[in-house]
């Protein structure tokens, strides 16, 4: 029986974890919030690791379990969590295979900045709402936005910590 690890931060990798369970593999996936948890199905083949790894526990998991292969298929975004599962793998001697979405096409007048702190002052210059869709770890950086409280319409996930 195959054995997979996969970081499943998104669709893709809840769509694949599923697949790989129907194909009879064994499974561990790791997501980084108890949100992503509830989203996958519960199997018998499946083990779920909630909670965002350090890259010293990433190489704990890695090296403690006989995986074939470790899939990478959290957000594509995640630069810094991509960083760290590639070092496990290399510190571990694993497989590692990165499952990206194909990028979409991006709508005309498409704004493109260097982090959330260029992003904010971006915001800060324009009228109108803003739905901010960053995730709960960056909006303080946003909190300094013109008319915050009335103009921000913040996009989290349904969970305690967020």
């Amino acid at each position: 029986m195959y054995r997979f690890c996969v970081f499943a931060g998104t669709t893709e990798g809840r769509e694949l974890t599923g697949f790989l369970l129907a194909q009879g593999a064994e499974v561990t996936a790791c997501v980084a919030t108890e949100y992503g948890e509830a989203l996958l199905s519960s199997h018998d083949r499946l083990t779920v690791n909630s909670g965002g790894l350090s890259p010293r526990e990433m190489a704990g998991l890695l090296s403690g379990s006989e995986f074939d292969l470790v899939i990478d298929a959290t957000h594509p975004y995640a630069a810094a969590v991509t960083e760290h599962i590639v070092r496990a793998c290399e510190e571990t001697g694993r497989e590692y295979l990165r499952l990206l979405r194909p990028a979409g096409d991006l709508p005309e007048g498409s704004v493109f900045v260097q982090d959330e702190n260029a992003c904010a002052e971006f915001l800060d210059s324009v009228e109108g709402r803003i739905l901010l869709a960053t995730g709960s770890r960056t909006i303080a950086s946003y909190s300094d936005i013109r008319g915050f409280s009335e103009r921000v319409y913040v996009r989290i996930l349904p969970t305690e910590s967020s």
